[in-house]
């Protein structure tokens, strides 16, 4: 049997209901999302009138038999405003999120409204996550759609000529520069300036996993900005925030991993020095810390690769 899909302002309420109890089914998201794309379509569809005297519309989508109800409560499709109806669906994402922060699904229907928009509100999003982070700044799905806004932003002409939001030093905009026009408001995002708000972040939390691993994917390339020597005395003021961080908390294992990463990464340049740098921070915390299971693993580890050097 070929399904059928009604695309009406009760289905779309329906979602609503469902998703509000439920944010994880990922199905009534795509479903959703089906939905509004069906609104705003420009296309006209064939209209069908059935036993009962309403209004059906009917379209062939890939053999499903899908059905557009039309009522008095339905929703007119050209007179929508597609820009509005996308910001109004966003705000209401927005209440969701704050009871879900953690719905993978909720993040994933957030950048397919933002995409969809004819002028994707990215500052105003960037100032949203800032916001967000201030309640939870170590949520993985905050970090990782943030990378996603950042990189959009960048790619993206028309900010990059506008001048987009600085991050370095502050927590987002005010809400006059949270939209096109306010460039007073506004610096380059960029990967130096993401790279400093990890540090503040990390700064802010040494146990925030997902600053760190954020960090780690934007220290590459701004090294390639940078000259010999001041590679070289940035990678020594990373080794000297991780041992701030170990030093606070022995127990804390996002620091050792990203002393972990950078190792790997110096080797690749064929530089071992690291493995040295952490036996010596190891011995150092042991005669502290004798106890210290995470120490005491680690530093077994650099000895092992260091013997092999």
């Amino acid at each position: 049997m070929k399904r059928k899909l009604v695309y009406s302002r009760e289905s779309l309420d329906s979602t609503t209901k469902l998703l509000e109890l439920n944010p994880e089914i990922h199905t009534v998201w795509n479903y959703r999302r089906d939905i509004l794309k069906h609104i705003l379509s420009p296309e006209p569809e064939t209209k069908i009138e059935n036993n009962q005297g309403s209004i059906l519309e009917s379209t062939d989508r890939g053999g499903d038999d899908t059905v557009i109800a039309s009522s008095d409560s339905s929703i007119e499709k050209h007179s929508i405003n597609k820009q509005e109806m996308l910001e109004s669906e966003l705000k209401h994402n927005s209440k969701m999120l704050l009871k879900n922060i953690k719905s993978y699904w909720m993040w994933n229907h957030r950048l397919w409204i933002l995409e969809s928009m004819e002028e994707p509100l990215w500052y105003q999003e960037l100032e949203m996550i800032n916001q967000m982070f201030k309640i939870d700044a170590t949520n993985f799905h905050g970090w990782d759609y943030r990378r996603t806004v950042v990189k959009k932003m960048m790619d993206n002409d028309e900010n990059a000529a506008d001048g987009a939001i600085g991050l370095d030093g502050r927590d987002g905009i005010s809400a006059e520069g949270s939209k096109k026009g306010s460039a007073e408001h506004r610096k380059s995002v960029s990967v130096k300036s993401e790279f400093d708000y990890t540090l503040k972040k990390i700064k802010e939390n040494f146990s925030n996993h997902s600053a760190w691993h954020y960090r780690s994917k934007l220290l590459p390339d701004v090294l390639a900005e940078l000259g010999e020597t001041e590679a070289k005395q940035l990678i020594e003021e990373e080794v000297e925030m991780i041992k701030i961080a170990i030093y606070s908390d022995l127990d804390d294992q996002n620091a050792w991993l990203y002393f972990d990463w950078l190792q790997g990464f110096t080797k690749e340049k064929s530089d071992h020095s690291m493995y040295f740098i952490g036996i010596e921070m190891a011995n150092e915390l042991l005669e502290l810390e004798p106890n210290s299971k995470l120490t005491f693993y680690f530093f077994y580890r650099r000895s092992a690769v260091a013997n092999q050097i």
